[in-house]
């Protein structure tokens, strides 16, 4: 499933570099956001969240876990 930050970045044409760039944070950074390898600090989820008008909001980083009972 793609990420709610890929989507905006792809729909609007920004890469990796100019969204970071945006933001100021690495390419890098942006891209472990994407993947899921890092969750951003604070700073940076109300700076994508200002930057994507809303579009990107903090819980799009929150892994939700479905658990099964047990057996």
């Amino acid at each position: 499933m793609e990420h709610a930050l890929t989507k905006y970045r792809i729909e609007t044409g920004l890469s990796l570099e100019a969204f970071g760039a945006l933001i100021g944070a690495s390419k890098s950074m942006v891209w472990k956001w994407e993947a899921g390898a890092a969750i951003p600090r604070r700073k940076y989820l109300e700076r994508i969240f200002t930057v994507t008008a809303g579009k990107v909001p903090p819980s799009a980083f929150v892994a939700v876990l479905t658990l099964e009972p047990a057996q």
